[in-house]
């Protein structure tokens, strides 16, 4: 069985903060250079609307996918990691964060880990746990009953089951689509009943108070 300790999850995730911002300003750099349909003026049936590509993506069936994609990434690499003493190093190249999260979870995410960085040296902080495996130990990920609970224009939720070490986990991801796919904007454990994003924003507002 392999465990991973507080002290190996927190070294992940600083590692993690550099290359966060490396994924969005890159995205962000293709993003501008992207040319803006044009549009005819006074025709309404030639106003460009979304594009194939963009329309398959915004379906039940693709968001799944999507979604299963993630988790099986995530779940891979843990699994992997049970005998590799170079696990840190390879999950923060993965940059979950980064790669499957949008731009706000990631501008709030590092606002934590620069502020536990200054003021919670030699302590826990707010991350008790890794959010993506939702412990602190690790055996046999795997993850289940992917479906679409909700969906409207750029904003859907998923639910799927998360297993590890034989316990299953139900979690909720509020979605949103940016960036020309889908990204997790928050990840809410329905089985500990705690919401990663609210926790995070609640943690900065109230240790903001007592500054």
């Amino acid at each position: 069985m392999k465990t991973i300790s507080k002290c190996l999850m927190m070294a992940a995730l600083m590692v993690t903060t550099s290359t966060l911002l490396v994924g969005c300003n890159q995205t962000t750099d293709k993003k501008s250079t992207e040319k803006e349909p044009e549009l005819a003026v006074n025709n309404v049936k030639d106003t460009e609307a979304a594009s194939p590509d963009e329309d398959s993506k915004k379906t039940e069936k693709y968001l799944v996918e999507r979604v299963s994609n993630i988790y099986k990434d995530v779940c891979d690499t843990y699994n992997a990691a049970q005998n590799d003493l170079n696990f840190t190093e390879k999950l923060a190249e993965k940059n979950f964060d980064g790669n499957y999260c949008t731009d706000s979870w990631n501008d709030i995410l590092k606002e934590v880990i620069e502020f536990d960085k200054v003021n919670s040296v030699g302590e826990i902080g707010f991350f008790e746990f890794d959010y993506w495996i939702m412990g602190q130990d690790f055996q046999d990920m795997s993850f289940h009953d992917v479906k679409v609970l909700d969906m409207h224009d750029n904003e859907a939720t998923v639910g799927l089951i998360l297993v590890n070490m034989d316990s299953d986990i139900k979690l909720k991801l509020n979605m949103k689509y940016e960036r020309g796919d889908w990204y997790i904007d928050d990840i809410e454990n329905q089985t500990m009943d705690f919401d990663m994003k609210k926790d995070m924003t609640e943690y900065l507002k109230d240790s903001k108070k007592v500054e």
